[in-house]
């Protein structure tokens, strides 16, 4: 039985569809059980799994965000692509732009300038998913 190659689209084309989420992806042990919606779901199945586990390390070992998530339940978490360089930034903010935590990439192969999500009540979605 041959399987069916799914296309990669790490242009994200189709994030604009993910206003919601009809189910939920647990992550397991390894990363406390935190919960990941379809938007979340496709944009790791579209070459940036890379970027689901960093996030998904950092909300559970980076200790300035497990001491910020002991007071408060919300996080904002932004990728920003510098498409020319190839550099890129991962950064954790309190959704106020207060800035927790910033993790730089000096390359990547991410097409899109920008993916914004969220962590909430052990929740990880797009910002659209909210």
């Amino acid at each position: 039985m041959e399987m069916e190659r799914q296309e990669i689209d790490k242009k994200l084309s189709n994030l604009h569809n993910y206003t919601g989420t009809q189910n939920y992806y647990d992550t397991g042990k390894l990363f406390n059980n935190i919960l990941l919606t379809d938007g979340i779901r496709y944009v790791a199945e579209n070459g940036y799994s890379w970027l689901i586990t960093d996030i998904l390390a950092n909300i559970t070992a980076n200790r300035k965000i497990r001491e910020y998530l002991q007071r408060d339940y919300f996080l904002s978490i932004t990728l920003k692509v510098n498409l020319e360089q190839h550099t890129a930034e991962l950064i954790f903010t309190d959704g106020n732009d207060n800035e927790i935590y910033r993790q730089r990439y000096g390359y990547t192969d991410a097409e899109v300038s920008e993916i914004k999500m969220y962590y909430c009540d052990g929740v990880l979605m797009l910002s659209s998913e909210y």
